[in-house]
């Protein structure tokens, strides 16, 4: 870098040079130190298809996705022929939201180069994006028998997993993503979440998991929210409150709000017992992202505990419609964990499950659940085996006055 570093310095005309600087910072994690070189590469020669690339790829690594999306774009045109060039673009269209036009670029990036790991990871990304998991699946197993040790495509898979309610296969599949790489904090959270949906002794594992998450990425409220919730699982309801209300200032940070952010606020609300707060925040997610279907639910619990219960039951139907429309996978996952947060709240006020809207509601997500499962060709047994779900039960411990157990954490609002 030191020589780069001095031909820019003697001959900083030369475009070549500070192209190579650019990529040299961005291989080393120094985004804005590549910038500024690119930024001069490009002064130089505007056509580079190389620096308007590796620009666009240093723009997503500060967040600035519009302005990569630009970039990207710009390369193709140029060259559309630079593999790299249009998984990149593929990756960054992704990033921006648009994953059926990720998708279609990918597909016929891959058609021309089907050898490419990361076309193939990016293009399951999108795919779980659309909530098409068993695509989604096949793409990124596609990209993990080229590159076994991809650990991206190993954390997409983790995360996918997830989704599907396979929580055993989702935390080795963590675990492997971070043998890896030990610093990236939305593995250790999905890794939390796989533990946490398995059985009440693997609670620690789940909290050390969202901790660590926490520590590398301070700024990330889910991680706090979800540490929140095992605390408060494990029958410590003053530090699960602390943690809540450390998420809560967390979001307070933040200049603008998405959906995910709202609903993280919403469940950290009603944790602290202020559950005309939490519908707030909740019905602002559900306004920015009507198909955020366990947000849908997470309205409807909410409403079950402020005794609202007509309103309720029409949230949870509303929630359940939406979840019809997805794929039979997806939905075994959704419906698994609403029946599962339903289930702590009766257990820890009985008085719930005597009501006929809780009643209704309740089997209304079993008869759902159990028909998502026949359609997505699995036999009876649960994801979670039932005995240990009663085990669960037996274990947990009351909560403080004023507070009930705490369900399981949102960490991807769908």
């Amino acid at each position: 870098m030191t020589l780069l570093q001095r031909a820019a310095a003697l001959e900083p005309d030369l475009a070549w040079v500070h192209r190579e600087l650019g990529e040299l910072f961005r291989v080393l994690n120094r985004p804005k130190e590549a910038l500024a070189a690119l930024d001069r590469a490009l002064a130089l020669e505007p056509e580079s298809v190389f620096a308007l690339g590796t620009r666009g790829q240093v723009l997503r690594m500060l967040d600035r996705t519009e302005e990569a999306l630009a970039d990207l774009e710009a390369a193709a045109r140029l060259d559309p022929t630079v593999a790299w060039v249009q998984a990149e673009l593929g990756e960054g269209l992704r990033a921006a939201g648009r994953h059926e036009d990720a998708v279609r670029v990918l597909d016929a990036l891959l058609e021309q180069h089907p050898s490419m790991a990361f076309a193939w990871a990016s293009k399951g990304a999108a795919l779980r994006d659309l909530h098409r998991p068993a695509e989604a699946r096949a793409a990124i197993e596609r990209a993990l028998e080229l590159d076994p040790q991809y650990q991206w495509a190993l954390g997409v898979k983790a995360a996918l997993l997830n989704d599907i309610a396979e929580y055993e296969s989702a935390s080795g599949c963590a675990e492997a993503a971070l043998a890896l790489d030990p610093a990236v904090a939305w593995v250790w959270g999905i890794k939390g979440w796989a533990l946490e949906n398995q059985r009440p002794a693997r609670l620690e594992e789940a909290r050390r998991a969202y901790e660590e998450a926490a520590r590398l990425a301070p700024m990330q409220a889910v991680w706090r929210k979800a540490i929140g919730d095992v605390l408060s699982r494990q029958g410590l309801p003053g530090p699960a409150a602390e943690a809540y209300r450390a998420a809560l200032e967390i979001a307070a940070r933040e200049a603008e709000c998405d959906a995910g952010t709202y609903a993280v606020k919403g469940w950290c609300w009603f944790r602290l017992g202020d559950r005309e707060a939490a519908m707030r925040e909740l019905l602002e997610a559900v306004s920015q992202e009507p198909d955020a279907v366990s947000v849908q639910f997470d309205l409807g619990l909410v409403l079950l505990h402020d005794g609202r219960y007509g309103l309720a039951e029409r949230d949870y139907r509303r929630g359940l419609d939406r979840c019809a429309a997805r794929d039979p996978l997806e939905q075994r996952g959704l419906l698994h964990v609403a029946l599962s947060d339903l289930d702590l709240s009766i257990a820890v006020r009985p008085d719930l499950g005597a009501v006929p809207e809780v009643q209704s509601v309740r089997e209304a997500l079993e008869a759902q659940l159990a028909a998502a499962r026949r359609r997505a060709g699995e036999a009876a047994a649960s994801p979670v085996a039932a005995e240990d779900s009663m085990q669960e039960r037996s274990e947990w411990a009351e909560p403080a006055a004023g507070a009930e157990e705490a369900p399981k954490p949102k960490l991807r609002y769908r």
